[in-house]
């Protein structure tokens, strides 16, 4: 990317997949030169470009949408237009939606009709598209951020998105909201899974003020905690991995103040810190980048320093 097109939100967080089944593994990112690049991973020579109407903020997604023997990459600009490719750079369909997204496009079978879905969150609604890109359904809630996950017995899955005042979940047919959780202030959020191993999910949310609540998935309150005593804080979304490699999870939070906390996924105890006196204004990445079992924290600071912290 040239220097004079490099800003905060210039390069967005990158899919890292072998999107043309050579063996190798490509990033790929949407980027404000108005398109989504994939890059070689192993030297970072560019390799194709799919076109975006203006320049994307959300990760793209790799995923196989159709029978193809390589996946598609699905991409969402800022505005609201989503673009499904294939990395010889031939674009299957684009759909305008037409407001502001933030979150990465999700690929599922979401309303359980036997094909994959794409699902997006804009802030006036969340859309569900069709394999081709015909609208499915357009719920009015806010999207700012989404998730998906099998949380009753019905064959669809939930929707979970996110608003300024907290988190709803949808049936993935219906698109009917089955329940509200509401939170002081937009909450964030990544993922929903199963962090306590009761076989049920969690969602996992950041709530301004430094406090990480855990939310059932029939949309009760398990426990909150709160990592630190700043009340006028963004906290970024809580990430579950398994850094130990016994097969049971830990729950990652971080705070605007530079703080890292490991905690309980199931009662929200503290079980380590590590704390530096930079600012820290996302999540963090859980990779087991080392030959040591378990997951590594990758945390990246205000500074653009990246560290690597191993829990033990």
């Amino acid at each position: 990317m040239p220097p004079e097109d490099c800003f905060t939100h210039a390069l967005t967080e990158p899919a890292i997949a072998d999107v043309d089944g050579d063996g190798r593994r490509e990033v790929v990112a949407a980027t404000t030169e108005n398109a989504t690049v994939v890059y070689a991973a192993e030297d970072g020579h560019e390799q194709v470009r799919l076109p975006l109407t203006t320049y994307g903020y959300g990760r793209p997604t790799v995923a196989n949408l159709t029978d193809a023997p390589t996946p598609e990459i699905v991409s969402a600009d800022i505005r609201g237009t989503v673009v499904v490719g294939r990395a010889d750079g031939t674009v299957l369909w684009n759909r305008t939606l037409g407001s502001s997204t933030w979150a990465a496009p999700v690929v599922a079978d979401v309303d359980a009709d036997g094909t994959r879905d794409v699902l997006v969150g804009t802030n006036h609604g969340v859309v569900l598209l069709a394999p081709d890109g015909d609208v499915t359904w357009r719920a009015d809630v806010s999207g700012d951020a989404i998730a998906v996950a099998q949380a009753d017995d019905d064959p669809a899955l939930e929707v979970f998105a996110t608003g300024s005042d907290g988190v709803r979940a949808l049936d993935g047919d219906t698109r009917a909201v089955e329940w509200t959780f509401e939170t002081e202030g937009a909450p964030t959020l990544r993922a929903a899974t199963d962090g306590d191993g009761d076989g049920h999910p969690e969602l996992y949310l950041g709530v301004p003020g430094n406090v990480v609540v855990a939310v059932d998935a029939n949309g009760t309150e398990a426990w909150r905690t709160r990592l630190a005593p700043e009340a006028n804080a963004v906290t970024p979304a809580p990430i579950v991995g398994d850094l130990t490699g016994d097969g049971s999870s830990e729950l990652v939070a971080t705070t605007n103040a530079g703080g890292v906390r490991i905690l309980d996924p199931a009662t929200g105890d503290e079980l380590a810190t590590s704390d530096r006196e930079v600012p820290i204004w996302t999540f963090p990445t859980v990779a087991n980048v080392t030959d040591d079992p378990g997951d590594e924290v990758l945390v990246r600071y205000a500074d653009g320093r990246v560290v690597a912290l191993e829990y033990q």
